[in-house]
């Protein structure tokens, strides 16, 4: 009977506000009896009412209205801190009680958190627990009934339907209910009756907010997805530099500009990276429930290339000139394409459709040939016998230079 009311409320605050407009045309007849037109308005209006206090504190969805631009995560914070709907901290008592608690909890298979038992360590294996029991104690505390929205939509908190629909797990109802009840005893001989909570899934939270609010649904969740971006970059910044660093090493002379001096004949086969940093992103676009990224790095990387001098009479091996020394610094933009997801963990969020190099302006910033007078060696106690390279412990190929024995080779 519980489940039942939570999705009657879910499908009260999608179709209450699709109604309203076919309550006003019924004030446009003549009713014989105007009692039951009063109390047509009056059901209404009373809907409305009960959808408004399913939404506590309806002020704090007004910003999911705000620009695209606008610093929503700040104002996010700002407008909860105004309505004191900040929770309190926990106590490190509480917390170290609260572990134990779910450490048999967990045993049992008893929600919520259960199911990150074996995936991470420490307290951040009683994390879903501890924050369900901060929500309870404030419930209790502030005596407001709570609409609870999460992207968490295992099993140790939902179960799902043979519709597919997603229902509260009945032992959470049941422990809310029961902790946010005080008894006469427990309050001066005032007794206080349960708190209601209402349970969503984003998906059905934004559909809610989207009909309130008279806006797509697609723009609900990418304004609500954009409270989420510098978290979501964070996760995602390392990975997509790792994922296009071949595409830099391998295809790096690309993004050069030309400020280079002189590349040899045979080109720069390999880039090696010396340096990357992240510089930041910006938003590029918005297409329905996909948002294009992009992500800008400094980079640093350096190169060899080769004039061809013909092939070895005997050998017919390949003759290359002596290397020449490319340096280039400059910065490359990775365009990434983010999916809408309503049922991702935020707290583990790094995936993505798509990240590739958009553009890059890469200079020239060392370059060195193989007439470069090199700076004197201190170790070195000999040269090459071939091309006169000063030879030291760490390149004397029996008295010849690495480069000058690989042709001997």
């Amino acid at each position: 009977l519980q489940e039942k009311r939570f999705v009657f409320v879910k499908i009260l605050a999608i179709i209450i506000p699709e109604n309203g407009a076919k309550v006003s045309k019924i004030k446009c007849f003549q009713f014989a009896q105007q009692t039951l037109l009063n109390s047509v308005g009056a059901c209404y209006d009373k809907a409305t009412s009960l959808l408004d206090d399913y939404f506590d504190e309806h002020s704090v969805l007004t910003l999911i209205n705000d620009t695209w631009n606008s610093d929503l995560p700040e104002d996010f914070l700002d407008e909860l801190q105004n309505n004191q709907q900040i929770m309190a901290p926990l106590e490190l008592s509480e917390i170290y009680g609260i572990c134990d608690d779910g450490e048999k909890r967990y045993k049992k298979e008893n929600p919520p958190g259960y199911k990150d038992a074996k995936k991470k360590d420490g307290i951040r294996k009683y994390s879903d627990l501890i924050w369900w029991k901060e929500v309870i104690q404030y419930a209790r505390k502030s005596r407001k009934n709570i609409v609870l929205v999460t992207d968490d939509v295992k099993e140790d908190w939902w179960t799902i339907d043979e519709k597919g629909q997603y229902l509260f797990r009945g032992e959470l109802i049941t422990e809310f209910e029961k902790e946010t009840k005080i008894r006469a005893n427990q309050n001066q001989g005032t007794q206080l009756e349960s708190l209601k909570l209402i349970p969503f899934i984003s998906s059905d939270f934004y559909t809610a907010v989207a009909n309130s609010y008279n806006i797509e649904k697609a723009d609900a969740i990418g304004l609500a997805m954009n409270l989420t971006d510098k978290s979501y970059i964070s996760h995602i910044q390392e990975k997509v530099f790792d994922d296009i660093l071949d595409d830099l090493i391998f295809s790096g002379t690309q993004y050069v500009n030309d400020t280079v001096t002189y590349v040899g004949t045979e080109g720069i086969e390999s880039w090696d990276l010396e340096d990357c940093e992240f510089l930041g992103y910006e938003i590029e676009s918005r297409d329905g429930n996909t948002i294009y990224y992009r992500l800008n790095y400094s980079v640093c990387l350096s190169g060899y290339s080769h004039d061809y001098w013909g092939r070895d009479e005997d050998t017919k091996a390949v003759i290359l000139s002596e290397p020449f020394y490319h340096e280039v610094k400059g910065e490359i933009s990775v365009l990434v394409c983010r999916e809408a997801d309503l049922l991702i963990d935020y707290e583990e969020d790094d995936d993505y459709a798509s990240a590739e190099i958009e553009e890059g302006d890469l200079s020239e910033v060392v370059y060195k040939d193989y007439q470069y007078e090199p700076e004197p060696d201190p170790e070195a106690y000999t040269t090459c016998s071939e091309c006169g390279k000063p030879l030291s412990v760490y390149n004397d190929f029996n008295g010849k230079c690495p480069e000058c024995a690989a042709l001997e080779d």
